[in-house]
């Protein structure tokens, strides 16, 4: 092999840009995205992903193409991406649509604050709504710029990988699952980009050293998946094969199993306001599980569908004229909602105002659109406050409805521990109403309300090992205690299903017309049992301790808590802490100060990736150099040529510090590399024996000798040259390569301590 067909990476020179290269590097970042399908809802994404990562490759490589500098590439590659962000995102703002303008600053400034408010109020998988795109479209056109840069222009196509990595690992901590397959396609197109010789423009051997990089980067990649899924907050370890339920999102709630993760979600993200003419706090509904098959709970969807009309009345299913009921008006704004399913109070009769098409559950009477979001909406509901007495609901007999007697079933195979409590909590009772009222009032009393306690134990779900092992430990949040009620509740003979959606809030004012207004956010979050009795309908009981409302009809032998008072918060926060906005208070101010825990997460979140990001930006070059030196030992010795040792030797000579003149030979340079270490003798012979070899590459056009040889000289005269200069010298070779960051050949030099022997550097020159 001789040096005229060795590369060299010291030239600075713009070769014709690597189509196979920059293809390889693409396919890489496109199937890393492999995952993000688990944490985005459709496919329409996708051709906003494609699209950026095509608009920083494809110019780029073009520029490279027509002979200009890798830098240059990069740079209209960026500009290209930049100006495509303004055309499809925020055209309206900028000069003839293409050109951004001081409006185009505060129109992506917008999109940027609507895409955190929707990834905060959306559970997995998110609605990729507009805002979302931008923010996936900024991401990955930055992550593009940075492959090409680390890829193309730096020539260290391997460092790629790590970027890979980076894409895998957020959606399987969102999901709490690894894909394997896409693991295993990103491995594969890893393998292509490390064969794909970005220098050469042909496909070379893959070393030993590159298939082992490769496997460390994988390896590396599951390990840090794993530990991520299993350290960070609401997941257990045994949700790391298969999540822990299915997703009913982007509603802006998820289902049962995984409402958890929603209530430990840091501040209280306001979610919608409401005004009533009820004199009662009202629970807020937007979802009904109603099937149970051991596992978890779920929605059987076998309810009939009803399109919403405007102001159209529903009957209320079981209920009867027996039963005293209110008629109330309750007007919902969504404020930081998103998804298909409406909050309303149950049980709701009519609505009005509504955008769009939305359906009825004629069963369960809940809204949901098959087409249209909740996003902004302002509806009016009329409901009914059901009023039942304890002796009505006592006299009511076990004769249900062909409709009503699925809400019964349950598994053969009860757990143990089931079955015991069930016996010792219902003994003595002899109708359904007091099983119920012993049941709710055994979970309220005997228990603790922790988020944190079932997620490190290990029993964070709905199903009924879940349940039994709350039954045991003692503490839950709401999920367990309306399962557990459920559960119980069918084992006494009574339908029951359980309810997701949102406490009453907090109180935040009222006005001349009798209208009281209440403030909703994600810490209203909550789950409930809701039970039926034979000629009064559904009915809704609270077993869980410290939150929400027990009903005037389950308080027979309890302490009530007055209507108004509804604490929404867990049970370990001091009452005092939260001051409590009296009907006076201005709403606008109560909501800011509600959202000031919120702003304060996101601001120390956005901090933390922010000094990641610098970390990152820090060790970037030395990575780099560290992966260059390994390439071009694997070069060296698969090709028996000593021209990448002799490479690498000048770049040590310019990160330590020395100047390396665009006319030296190597001669030159190994006679002034001689005089700095002329009291080694060691590094003197390796430097000579290093020259001859590559002088004898190049000029007399013959192979080297054993290359394994020549590169211990090379780092044996590396060594020497940092003994022979300052610590700072090499500190900042080893932090700050300046052959990494200056790309070219010109004197790096810093003075060095007075006094130093005359034979070393002086001023940071090498002497002639």
């Amino acid at each position: 092999m001789t040096n005229e067909t060795a590369p060299s990476d010291r030239r600075g020179d713009a070769p014709a840009a690597n189509w196979a290269g920059v293809l390889s590097i693409a396919v890489l970042l496109i199937v890393s995205l492999i995952p993000l399908g688990a944490v985005i809802q459709g496919t329409d994404w996708w051709l906003t992903a494609i699209t950026a990562i095509a608009a920083v490759f494809v110019p780029a490589a073009i520029v490279r193409s027509l002979g200009g500098a890798p830098w240059v590439g990069t740079l209209v590659g960026t500009g290209v991406w930049l100006i495509g962000l303004v055309v499809v995102f925020a055209p309206g703002s900028a000069l003839l649509g293409v050109l951004p303008t001081l409006d185009t600053v505060s129109a992506v400034q917008q999109l940027a604050v609507d895409a955190g408010r929707s990834l905060y109020v959306q559970a997995v998988p998110v609605e990729p709504i507009t805002p979302l795109l931008f923010l996936l479209a900024v991401g990955l056109g930055a992550l593009a710029v940075l492959a090409d840069v680390v890829g193309i222009s730096l020539r260290s196509p391997a460092l790629t990988g790590v970027l890979a990595v980076g894409m895998l690992v957020p959606p399987s901590i969102f999901t709490g699952s690894i894909d394997i397959v896409a693991y295993v396609l990103v491995a594969i197109a890893f393998l292509v980009v490390l064969r794909v010789d970005g220098r050469r423009g042909r496909v070379t051997a893959l070393t030993a050293s590159s298939r082992a990089s490769a496997l460390g980067i994988g390896a590396a990649a599951v390990v840090t998946t794993v530990l991520a899924a299993t350290l960070v907050p609401a997941f257990s370890s045994r949700s790391l094969v298969e999540p822990d339920g299915e997703s009913a999102l982007g509603s802006g709630i998820s289902e049962l199993a995984d409402l958890g993760r929603d209530l430990q979600r840091p501040g209280n993200t306001p979610h919608f306001t409401y005004q009533t003419t009820s004199t009662t706090a009202q629970y807020l509904r937007i979802l009904t599980l109603d099937r149970f098959e051991g596992a978890q709970w779920s929605s059987s969807g076998e309810s009939e569908m009803v399109g919403q009309s405007e102001g159209e009345r529903l009957i209320v299913p079981g209920l009867t004229a027996e039963v005293p009921v209110e008629e109330e008006t309750v007007n919902i704004s969504i404020t930081g909602l998103v998804g298909d399913l409406l909050p309303v109070p149950f049980p709701s009769v009519a609505i009005t105002g509504l955008d769009g098409s939305w359906e009825w559950d004629t069963e369960g009477l809940t809204v949901s659109s098959p087409s249209d979001s909740v996003e902004d909406q302002e509806y009016s509901v009329t409901s009914l406050l059901i009023q039942p007495s304890a002796d009505q609901l006592r006299g009511a007999e076990p004769d249900y409805p062909a409709g009503v007697t699925p809400f019964l079933d349950l598994p053969d195979e009860v757990p143990g521990t089931l079955r015991s409590v069930f016996d010792d909590v219902t003994a003595g009772t002899t109708n359904q109403y007091d099983a119920a009222f012993a049941i709710q009032e055994y979970l309220r009393t005997d228990f603790a309300y922790s988020v944190t306690t079932p997620v490190q134990d290990g029993y964070d779900g709905d199903g009924f090992q879940a349940i039994a092992d709350f039954l045991e430990q003692k503490s839950g949040y709401c999920v367990h205690f309306a399962s557990a009620m459920a559960i119980l509740s069918r084992m006494a003979g009574i339908p029951s299903r359980v309810s997701l959606g949102y406490l009453p809030g907090d109180r935040v004012g009222s006005d001349d017309d009798g209208f009281v207004a209440y403030r909703v956010g994600s810490d209203d979050l909550h789950a409930w049992p809701e039970l039926y009795f034979a000629g009064v309908g559904w009915v809704p009981f609270e077993p869980t301790p410290g939150r929400g409302i027990v009903p005037s009809y389950a308080v027979e032998a309890a302490d009530a808590a007055a209507p108004d008072d509804v604490p929404t918060g867990a049970a370990s926060q001091d009452p005092s802490s939260t001051p409590t906005p009296t009907a006076s208070t201005d709403p606008d101010e109560a909501e800011a100060g509600a959202g000031g825990s919120g702003r304060s997460t996101q601001t120390t979140a956005v901090g933390s990736v922010l000094l990641v990001l610098v970390l990152l930006v820090i060790v970037v070059p030395a990575i780099v150099r560290t992966v260059r030196r390994r390439r071009r030992w694997d070069l060296a010795r698969a090709e028996s040529t000593v021209a990448p040792l002799w490479d690498d030797l000048v770049d040590a000579v310019l990160d330590l510090g020395y100047p390396v003149g665009d006319a030296d030979s190597e001669r030159d340079l190994a006679a002034r590399l001689r005089r700095v270490v002329a009291e080694d003798r060691r590094a003197t012979a390796s430097l000579d024996r290093l020259l001859a070899a590559v002088e004898f590459e190049r000029y007399a056009k013959a192979s080297s000798p054993v290359v394994a040889d020549l590169r211990d000289d090379a780092e044996i005269v590396r060594g020497a040259l940092a003994a022979a200069t300052t610590r700072a010298h090499r500190v900042r070779a080893a932090v700050v390569p300046a052959s990494v960051v200056a790309r070219r050949r010109g004197a790096i030099a810093t003075p060095v301590r007075a006094g130093r022997d005359p034979r070393r550097p002086t001023e940071g020159r090498i002497p002639r």
